[in-house]
C-alpha cells in the first residue's frame, strides 16, 4: 500500500470516528430534548391541580425543599417547574 492509501484509509478511519461521536451527542440531546410539555406544570397550576393555596408549592420550594420530589421539578429563572409525575408523588405524600 502506498502512503496516500494509507493516509486516506486512516481518515477514513478518522471521519467515521468522529460521526460516531457527533451521532452519540445528537443522541443524547434529543433524548433530553425530549420533553412532553403537556406534562409540565408552573407552581401555580401543580397548587391547584392538589387542591391547595395557589402559592402551596412555591413555599414548600422555599421553606422544605426537601418535600418536593427529587428530580421532578426544576427553576427556570423566577418560575418553578413541576412535573406531572411530581405532583402525582406530592399528592400521594400529602395524603399520608
Amino acid at each position: 500500500m502506498t502512503h496516500s492509501h494509507l493516509q486516506s484509509k486512516a481518515q477514513s478511519k478518522l471521519n467515521a470516528h468522529m460521526i460516531s461521536i457527533s451521532i452519540s451527542k445528537i443522541t443524547r440531546v434529543l433524548i433530553i430534548l425530549q420533553i412532553n410539555l403537556d406534562d409540565l406544570y408552573t407552581a401555580k397550576d401543580a397548587s391547584i391541580l392538589l387542591g391547595k393555596n395557589p402559592s402551596y408549592v412555591k413555599i414548600l420550594h422555599n421553606k422544605t425543599p426537601e418535600k418536593l420530589p427529587k428530580g421532578q421539578y426544576r427553576k427556570i429563572g423566577r418560575e418553578l417547574i413541576i412535573t406531572k409525575d411530581g405532583i402525582e408523588r406530592l399528592r400521594r405524600e400529602i395524603q399520608k
